[in-house]
Order: structure tokens, then C-alpha cells, then sequence
């Protein structure tokens, strides 16, 4: 069933897609040109860490990636049904995104390295990625066809919903899941190994 609606929900989706991709990669490269015109480490890395630290603080591995998790998988289910205000918090969510993951790399790759920075972010990153950009070529559809409707009221949007939330269940729940235990507890690993 979900195979089904992943065949016929691509091609509706294909170009949100191409464009989320776009978007994001090029707010990674904003990201990493605003890091390097900076003077020192700013204190957003600061305010982050001590923001995740302090909640997370002396918690299981298993406890921060099912924080990973979850926090990943909400900001993905906004995307989708936000997305019915005009695409506006998917677009949102690339831009901050990728930006923040330009900046960040930046300053890991200053203090240690390209290969750190390769093995720190690829092996959750691109799996975590993929469920982030369907998810917001899925809100930036349902924008689109919510823009679409109110000069047709005929335009189905309904079912739109369903399948974008069938596909998050089905799909980007499962990746995102793969991602977070990844990201704790097989990239600290890699890193051990190749550094």
C-alpha cells in the first residue's frame, strides 16, 4: 500500500522536492560563508550546546536519541501540516536548517578536520536528511495546492493530507528512527576508528 502511494505521490512531488534540496544546500553554503567572516566561535554554538546539555544532561544514550528523534520527527510533521499556509514553515525549516548546519560545520571542520566533519554528520545526515526533504516537498505540495484551491474550490487537498501523513508514518518515521540511534551510537564508533 505504501509503496503504492510513494509511486504515485513522487511525480506530484518531484519538483518540491529538486527545490527543498536546492533551498537547503544553498542555505548550508550561506551558513558556511557567514562562520567564515566571523571573528571567533560565536555564542550560538554556546547557547546550543548549553540548551541540549542542560536538558539532556547525564540521560542514556538511549534517552538522547529518542530526543533526536523526536525532535526531528515533530519538526516534520509541522512541515507537513503547516504546509498548509502557503508552504511558508517548510521553507522555513530548510532555510534554518541549512544554514545552521553550514554554520556548525564550519567551526567542527576548523577545529578538527574534514575527515571529523565527514564522519560526525554523513552516516546519520543523509538518511536523516532524505525523511526532512520529503517531508517538507510534501508541506510545500500541500501549500501549493491549498494556494491552488482557493481559486478552485474543486481542488482536492484532503487526500493530499492523508498520503503525506502516510507517507511520514511509513517513511520518514522509520528513517528518522534509523538516523537518531545512528547519530549516538554508531557515529561516535566510526570516529573512534577513523580518527
Amino acid at each position: 500500500m505504501i509503496l503504492t502511494i510513494l509511486i504515485n505521490m513522487f511525480p506530484k512531488i518531484k519538483k518540491y522536492l529538486i527545490f527543498t534540496i536546492i533551498i537547503f544546500f544553498c542555505s548550508t553554503i550561506i551558513g558556511i560563508t557567514y562562520a567564515s567572516t566571523s571573528l571567533s566561535e560565536p555564542d550560538l554554538i554556546e547557547l546550543i550546546d548549553d540548551q541540549i546539555s542542560g536538558f539532556i544532561k547525564d540521560q542514556p544514550d538511549y534517552i538522547l536519541a529518542l530526543f533526536i528523534f523526536f525532535n526531528n520527527a515533530s519538526t516534520c510533521f509541522l512541515s507537513i501540516i503547516f504546509g498548509l499556509f502557503f508552504g511558508i514553515f517548510p521553507f522555513i525549516v530548510l532555510i534554518l536548517n541549512g544554514f545552521l548546519m553550514g554554520y556548525l560545520a564550519y567551526f567542527a571542520y576548523l577545529e578538527r578536520g574534514v575527515a571529523y566533519s565527514i564522519l560526525a554528520l554523513f552516516p546519520h545526515g543523509v538518511i536523516e536528511l532524505t525523511a526532512v526533504f520529503i517531508c517538507c516537498a510534501l508541506g510545500l505540495r500541500i501549500g501549493a495546492s491549498f494556494f491552488k484551491k482557493i481559486t478552485d474550490l474543486y481542488t482536492p487537498i484532503f487526500p493530499e493530507i492523508i498520503n503525506a501523513l502516510k507517507i511520514f508514518i511509513y517513511v520518514s518515521i522509520p528513517l528518522l528512527l534509523i538516523a537518531a540511534f545512528i547519530e549516538i551510537y554508531i557515529t561516535p564508533l566510526l570516529i573512534k576508528m577513523f580518527l
